[in-house]
């Protein structure tokens, strides 16, 4: 083709250019990857009452236990993929891209019949799936295990008179937490089966009690004022809490989870007043404050990791040594994860009415 600043390139040989046989793959024609999902969710909880006379009116017991498992697994197959033109592939109608007038020369292009051909041509090759074309790396990088399980027991305290009303409860919850992830050196990154040992699980253990308190007085029989204290928790997504790191072996970035990351924790208050105005009718006001401990932001600091186009790529490798990798295929990547940020505290009101 010939090509101007122009009018972008023209093909010397419209015909030749428009045969889908003369579009061939040089080598590799693709790769195919699967990234299968599971989670799974088991309880089972017992909850008792008992009545009392009084001014405390019931007692509240209970006891909760719950596995939560979640995982992934990264399967990319590199290589074994046949070699073929576009015919053998699957052929599609020309493009029209005749609106684009910058690309002039490429108007009517050969394409694929469709994604699917595409995913035929290499899911249907003989190696296709080959544990010897498996990629490794990736499998190390995609793949990881979580299980959380959390023994919990409650008391709540119900009282009340024809004025003031309210609970007090306390809550106990033990939290058990395994991340499960691979954990290789960079001579074993290419290494299939996984090195025995290299299938690591982090552990952790939160204990935490938990009080929390309602009440509501009854200023006249349509105004009414309430109030709240209560210390809570809530744990990461179980991504962040995944053992995992990605990389871009080509701009040395990358991002991941962390398996020691501490639960959200925070204390929380809340005071309202409620005019019940008219039936079905109301104006009320409410101001509340959150001091939140452990609070996760992503922070990004300076790891050093081996390089996969350092083996898998010689031209690229002189690059890498050129800057801040070794003679060994180790850089410094900048990698992004979820930390324990430190504090952060909540403060706001609320107004509503409706009549």
């Amino acid at each position: 083709y010939t090509w101007d600043i122009n009018k972008g390139f023209k093909f010397d040989d419209t015909a030749a250019a428009t045969n889908p046989a003369n579009w061939a793959g040089a080598g590799w024609m693709g790769n195919y990857g699967e990234w299968p999902d599971r989670a799974r969710d088991n309880y089972a909880q017992a909850d008792f009452s008992m009545d009392l006379n009084g001014f405390f009116n019931q007692l509240l017991l209970g006891a909760r236990w719950a596995d939560h498992h979640e995982g992934q697994n990264l399967l990319v197959w590199s290589g074994g993929v046949r070699v073929g033109n576009l015919t053998q592939v699957g052929a599609g109608g020309l493009t029209d891209l005749s609106a684009f007038d910058f690309w002039p020369g490429a108007a009517n292009h050969v394409q694929p019949s469709s994604g699917g051909a595409v995913t035929s041509w290499v899911t249907g090759s003989p190696n296709y799936q080959n544990p010897q074309f498996l990629y490794a790396p990736y499998g190390y990088q995609g793949t990881y295990n979580i299980d959380q399980s959390s023994d919990a027991g409650y008391a709540q305290l119900n009282f009340g008179d024809d004025k003031l009303r309210g609970n007090f409860g306390l809550r106990f919850v033990h939290s058990m937490l395994d991340s499960t992830g691979y954990v290789v050196s960079a001579d074993q990154l290419n290494t299939l089966p996984p090195p025995a040992g290299s299938y690591q699980t982090v552990s952790s253990t939160h204990n935490n009690v938990l009080p929390a308190l309602n009440i509501a007085y009854s200023v006249q029989d349509d105004f009414i004022r309430r109030g709240a204290a209560s210390e809570t928790i809530a744990f990461a997504p179980y991504n962040q809490e995944a053992p995992y790191t990605f990389t871009n072996d080509t701009v040395l970035t990358g991002a991941g989870g962390n398996a020691r990351l501490s639960p959200y924790k925070s204390n929380n208050f809340n005071f309202s007043a409620e005019w019940y105005f008219a039936p079905e009718s109301i104006l009320a006001a409410s101001v509340f404050y959150k001091d939140v401990r452990h609070y996760i932001v992503n922070g990004v600091e300076t790891e050093r990791l081996f390089n996969s186009l350092f083996t898998s790529n010689p031209d690229q490798s002189a690059q890498l040594t050129a800057g801040n990798c070794d003679s060994k295929g180790f850089c410094d990547y900048s990698i992004s994860r979820p930390v324990d940020g430190g504090k952060a505290k909540v403060k706001g009101f609320e107004v509503s009415y409706q009549q």
